[in-house]
């Protein structure tokens, strides 16, 4: 008779291979364990094919020369596609909508500003060949609408001195040059 016993111990770990820490290893799921990589964004200012930073000296194509002295923009609603089905971020917010009912909406808004480069925009859980990026210029028009919003007060749409919200008009102005 042959008898034969074990001490395995189950290793725990992130079993989700979409994410930056997924375990191979791991015989049980850890609770809320997993990293996923964050969507940014680089931006980039072009004229023509030329690259330029605030305040160069430009030349438009009639050769009228200029200096943009500040800019900022808001862009949202950004969508990767595979070409076969469309995938946003995970992130959210809370809002209360025209009519005052409670909302969630997508947190996938940045406030494009002239010094600034890169912009993280949130948790991105799916993992794909994508073919397509769909980026709305502005704000979506049911936050523009909204009553009020809860956000985080580094949040771009903090409805600061600095922000692109007309207070007295109650709504964000989508770009500004």
């Amino acid at each position: 008779m042959l008898s034969l016993s074990s001490c395995y111990e189950n290793v725990e770990g992130c079993l989700d291979p979409n994410s930056s820490n997924y375990n191979v290893a791991s015989d049980v799921d850890c609770e809320d364990c997993c990293t996923y990589p964050t969507l940014s964004l680089l931006v980039a200012y072009v004229l023509g094919e030329t690259s330029y930073n605030r305040m160069d000296t430009l030349t438009n194509d009639i050769g009228i020369e200029f200096v943009i002295e500040d800019a900022q923009f808001y862009f949202s609603e950004i969508v990767l596609s595979d070409g076969t089905e469309d995938y946003r971020i995970d992130e959210t917010f809370e809002y209360s909508d025209i009519n005052g009912t409670d909302r969630i909406a997508i947190d996938d808004i940045a406030l494009v500003t002239p010094n600034v480069f890169r912009y993280s925009l949130g948790t991105f859980t799916q993992s794909n060949d994508y073919t397509r990026l769909m980026i709305n210029l502005g704000v979506p028009e049911i936050i523009d609408k909204a009553q009020s919003i809860t956000v985080t007060s580094d949040h771009p749409l903090v409805q600061a001195g600095d922000s692109l919200f007309i207070v007295d008009q109650n709504q964000y102005v989508n770009s500004w040059i």
